[in-house]
C-alpha cells in the first residue's frame, strides 16, 4: 500500500501490508477526516485460506494483519470487497467455495473501536459460477451487499440488508432470471446515498439478448 499526502501534493513509500505465504485480490476503504482505513485479502498458507485486515491509522501507519476469516476455497476465488461509513461502520463481504457448495461471507467492522464482529455466513447454494458480491453503506453504515447465484441457466440476484445494529442477516431475493453464459454477465452493483435510498443494477439475458434492468 501507498499513501498520498494532499498537504505535500506527495506520494509516500510503499508498505508491504502482507509477505507471509500468497497473498493478494486486496480491497481497501478510507473513513474520517484525516486519512484513517482499513485494507482486506487473502492469504494461502499451507494450502489454507485466511481472509486479513490491517488497519491505518494516521501517525503510527499501518497494523499488523489480522485474520477475520477461514475461507475453505482457492485463493483466486476469494475476492473480497469492504465498504465503510465517514465514521467507520461497515462490513466486508466475500464469496466461497465449500466442496460443492457456493457460499457468501460478511464480517462487520466498527472503525471507532477498531473491532470486527465475527464473519456470517450470508448464502449456500450449488450454484455453478462463484458470486463476486459488492457492498455499499450510508452515512450510518447501514447499506446493502449483493450478488447473483447461478444454476445451469438460472440465475437469482440476492440482497443483504446491512444494519449497524442488527445481529441478523436480513436476505431478499430481487430477481429470478435466465442467462446463457454467466461468465458474459456483468457483476450485480449497488449503490446507496446519505438517506439510505439504494440501487442494484445488473443485466440479464432475455430474448437471444442481455438487457439491463
Amino acid at each position: 500500500a501507498m499513501r498520498f499526502d494532499p498537504a505535500t501534493g506527495q506520494w509516500g513509500s510503499a508498505d508491504a501490508l502482507d509477505d507471509n505465504g500468497s497473498a493478494g485480490f486486496p480491497n481497501n476503504q478510507l473513513f474520517g477526516t484525516e486519512g484513517s482505513g482499513v485494507a482486506v485479502w487473502p492469504r494461502l498458507t499451507d494450502g489454507r485460506v485466511s481472509i486479513r485486515a490491517s488497519r491505518y491509522a494516521v501517525g503510527t501507519g499501518w497494523g499488523d494483519s489480522i485474520d477475520i476469516a477461514a475461507a475453505h476455497s482457492e485463493l483466486t476465488t476469494v475476492i473480497p470487497r469492504m465498504a465503510l461509513s465517514p465514521s467507520g461502520v461497515g462490513a466486508a463481504i466475500w464469496p466461497e467455495f465449500r466442496g460443492s457448495e457456493t457460499e457468501v461471507w460478511a464480517n462487520r467492522y466498527d472503525g471507532a473501536s477498531n473491532q470486527w464482529s465475527g464473519a456470517i455466513q450470508l448464502s449456500s447454494t450449488d450454484s455453478t459460477t462463484a458470486p463476486r458480491p459488492q457492498l455499499a453503506v450510508d452515512p450510518s453504515g447501514d447499506g446493502f451487499g449483493v450478488w447473483s447465484e447461478v444454476r445451469e441457466s438460472s440465475r437469482t440476484v440476492k440482497a443483504w440488508r446491512l444494519e449497524a445494529d442488527a445481529a441478523a442477516a436480513a436476505i431478499v431475493t430481487l430477481s429470478t432470471d435466465m442467462t446463457a453464459n454467466p461468465a458474459m454477465n456483468s457483476d450485480v452493483r449497488i449503490d446507496v446515498d446519505a438517506q439510505g435510498n439504494a440501487i442494484a443494477i445488473w443485466d440479464v439475458f432475455e430474448m437471444g439478448d442481455y438487457v439491463v434492468e
